[in-house]
């Protein structure tokens, strides 16, 4: 059976070098070059328990009850749901080194191994996430070349080895940003000679904080080259699936906690023993992993999962998997929900936030966020419905809403919306959704999530 190494990120977006993006990241490019690469891939939620948590049980987070950050209180209904379920029933042995951010605590996951720290990373401080991600990086290859060696001929003898689960994560890129005027050998990530991302503005703060994120990324593309060289030294590379995606976009404005596709669009690669290297222009969803997964190893998916297997996409069986993709937030710093639905061509979002403009304290500070609020970000009024053609307006910058023009496509989107939350239990569907007791969740009004103003 497969070997499964899943690679996992916080708030990269699709911001790597195979995606077109200016960032030093050699590894990641070949990897790229060895994988199907799928361009058009969304997680189900912007932020980052939720996205996780959809992805690992294939269900959406008001489903399996990740509504929101798992260190801030939220957890599964139901940690059988994950996958690592699933394969130890298959009879994988299971590890985890890094980040998971889809429980409180790492134990109840329930994988075989813990391969670092066994607290987490929010409840011990972490001055250099460069430094953890990387010496987390070591363990993850020092696993697989343990492995390695006891299925050697070496080890002739000894029962056969099970095959393996790794879950690898880092914290970047998630905030604090390595200072921007640091250089790695090779390139100069002076914020002089940085294009902010699109939505964002070409300003000072906003070229230094890019700069800033580049040079996080550019760790991660050490650490993805770490994992990788000890596959392919020990040749399991032949017979290990390796997939690399993120949580959601980037913490900046506009991207992660908003439903636009700069915050729900994800870098999505899988390694496949077999399958040659190709590009994927289909919308796809993280949900499709664990079905695809399930498929590749012959074991029954459960009866829960709400995505499809990629695999006849990959073989050019299907031209297309999804005719439209859903996605969802709820809690983040503070209380902010909304539903979206998305065609190939268009997206209706719908928010049910008892705020009128956007909320300052579900966007992680930043210089560029102090600049767009000095210039009214956050007072301006956030329509409750927004709708977008995203063939002509690919920024989702002009709301068609109550464009006459749109009026069949937005009744198509709103009807596809409400059915799906019908059809998944959307609580939103009643009302007000409650956090569970205990939750820690800022004050709606508060400016910045790290205040310690909360509810």
């Amino acid at each position: 059976m497969l070997n499964i190494v899943y690679i996992h990120t916080h708030d990269t977006g699709r911001c790597i070098g195979p995606y077109g993006y200016p960032v030093d990241t050699p590894n990641l490019q070949n990897l790229a070059e060895h994988a199907l690469l799928f361009r058009n891939a969304h997680s189900v939620a912007p932020t980052c328990s939720p996205s996780r948590a959809g992805l690992l049980t294939g269900t959406y987070p008001h489903e399996n009850g990740m509504f929101g950050l798992a260190h801030r209180g939220f957890a599964l209904h139901e940690y059988q749901m994950h996958i690592v379920s699933h394969l130890k029933k298959a009879g994988y042995a299971t590890a985890l080194c890094g980040v998971q951010h889809v429980a409180p605590e790492k134990d109840l996951i329930g994988y075989d191994q813990v391969l670092d720290n066994p607290d987490e990373y929010y409840d011990h401080e972490i001055d250099a996430l460069a430094d953890y991600d990387l010496q987390n990086a070591r363990h993850a290859a020092e696993y697989i070349e343990d492995y390695a060696a006891r299925i050697s001929p070496t080890a002739a003898g000894e029962a056969a080895a099970e095959p393996f689960f790794l879950s690898f994560g880092m914290l970047n890129t998630h905030r604090p940003f390595p200072a921007a005027s640091d250089t790695q050998p090779g390139r100069d990530r002076r914020a002089d000679w940085v294009r902010p991302p699109h939505p964002l503005p070409d300003t000072p703060e906003h070229r230094k904080d890019t700069a800033a994120f580049y040079r996080a990324v550019e760790t991660v593309d050490q650490c993805v080259g770490i994992v990788m060289q000890s596959l392919e030294r020990t040749d399991l590379a032949r017979n290990t699936l390796v997939l690399f995606t993120t949580d959601h976009g980037p913490a900046f404005p506009d991207m992660k906690a908003t439903l636009k596709d700069s915050g729900t669009g994800v870098a999505l690669m899988l390694r496949l023993p077999g399958y040659d290297p190709q590009v994927v222009d289909a919308m796809v969803s993280q949900l499709d992993v664990y079905p695809t997964i399930c498929e590749l190893l012959g074991t029954p998916a459960p009866h829960t999962l709400r995505g499809s297997s990629l695999l006849p996409l990959i073989r050019g069986e299907k031209g297309e998997l999804h005719s439209h993709l859903f996605t969802e937030t709820s809690f983040h710093a503070a209380y902010e929900p909304a539903r979206a639905v998305r065609s190939g061509r268009y997206k209706l979002i719908r928010r049910s936030s008892p705020a009128a403009h956007r909320l300052a304290v579900n966007v992680d500070d930043s210089a560029g966020k102090d600049f767009l609020y000095r210039h009214g970000y956050f007072s301006e009024e956030v329509a409750v419905e927004e709708l977008y053609d995203l063939a002509l307006d690919p920024t989702e910058s002009r709301n068609l809403s109550s464009d006459p023009e749109y009026r069949g496509v937005k009744s198509e989107l709103d009807a596809q919306l409400r059915c799906w939350m019908e059809s998944t239990g959307d609580p939103l569907l009643n009302g007000w959704i409650q956090a569970p007791p205990g939750a820690l969740l800022n004050k709606p009004d508060a400016y910045s999530p790290e205040s310690g103003e909360f509810e």
